[in-house]
């Protein structure tokens, strides 16, 4: 059975006096490979303690434009409910804006080399999450059925009656898909009404 996550984000009408437009969602940070360097403190005690120090190929910071980023290993399951993110490196759409710093690691890895691909940084939460503000109507996990056409991010979603889920093949649906999916009966993060859709860099 599939696992949702609450993550989900529609605007109420109750709520149309008090916030403002778009939407805001934890999101995880893809800032590359994470290098470890090791060092040493003082405690209290005035001992020498182990506090290894981490950096990131390509930081996100507060007020960076932010796109969706792509990858077979970004699936609803595999990052919880939330959309990765990246920062916007090169002329293109972008499709929100980190509002605040990103936090601390979820985990940490032991060393370099455990954190510096994709699928390692995602199966061991070796990563950031960051705040992002979405131009957008709504953020919501939807069942979907993707073993064919699989769903790509990015991808424009259609909804199909007789299975009540969504799938693939859409052009201009304003529904875009915030997760990869290649099965049928999983879930998909969706953005509804993402204005920048269709302008993804990832």
């Amino acid at each position: 059975m599939a696992t949702f996550y609450n993550t989900d984000f529609i605007r109420r009408l109750e709520d149309g006096g008090f916030r403002g437009g778009g939407v805001v969602l934890s999101c995880i940070a893809e800032e590359g490979a994470v290098t470890v360097y090791s060092g040493k403190s003082l405690s209290d005690g005035r001992s020498l303690q182990a506090k290894p120090m981490y950096a990131f190929a390509a930081p996100i910071e507060e007020g960076d434009l932010i796109v969706l980023a792509s990858d077979a290993a970004y699936t609803y399951d595999a990052c919880e409910g939330q959309p990765v993110v990246k920062k916007a490196v090169s002329t293109g759409g972008f499709q929100g804006i980190a509002i605040q710093d990103p936090g601390k690691l979820v985990a940490n890895p032991a060393n370099s080399a455990a954190a510096d691909t994709v699928a390692e940084r995602i199966a061991g939460k070796y990563y950031r999450t960051v705040y992002v503000w979405f131009p957008a109507m709504a953020y919501k996990a939807m069942l979907a059925n993707a073993a064919s056409p699989n769903i790509a991010i990015g991808n424009h979603l259609i909804y199909d009656v007789s299975s009540e889920v969504v799938i693939g093949g859409g052009t201009t649906s304003g529904v875009t898909a915030a997760h990869v999916a290649t099965a049928d009966g999983v879930y998909v993060g969706t953005f509804w009404a993402l204005m920048t859709a269709g302008e993804s860099q990832a």
